[in-house]
This record gives C-alpha cells, structure tokens and sequence, in this order.
C-alpha cells in the first residue's frame, strides 16, 4: 500500500500513516525500514499486519519522488 505520514514522534517511534483508501494505520519504529526517521507529509509505502482486530504499518519505507525522463533521451 501507499500513504503519507500524518505524524510521528522521533522520541516516542510512532505515529500515524493514512494509507490511499483513507484509513489511518499505527505506526512503530521497529516496523520502519532502515531505521529512517519519518516525517509529516512524506509519502511512504507500507505493508499491514493484523494484531487482535487491529491493524497496523509494518515494512514502512520512503517512496522515492521519481524523475521524469525526457523524450529526447
């Protein structure tokens, strides 16, 4: 899945992501890739894990804005 980090707290590790279909899914630093510090606002692509009827982001990691290529190349 894909979604943009609503919040998350360095101090605490965790946070919220909204996910495409509008959702919010918890978020912990140990279910970030690379140990890379997420910020407000950055699209990210994450997996889900179910927890008792909870789901949460697991395998989250940064989406890399792509570059356009030009039709001259």
């Amino acid at each position: 899945m894909r979604g943009v980090v609503q919040s998350f707290d360095p101090q605490e590790g965790i946070g919220i992501i909204r996910g495409q279909d509008g959702a919010r899914y918890p978020v912990t630093r140990a279910d970030i890739q690379r140990f890379e510090t997420l910020a407000a606002g950055q699209r990210v692509y994450f997996s889900v894990r179910f927890v008792n009827n909870h789901v949460f982001a697991t395998n989250v990691g940064k989406l890399k804005v792509g570059r356009k290529r030009s039709l001259n190349n």
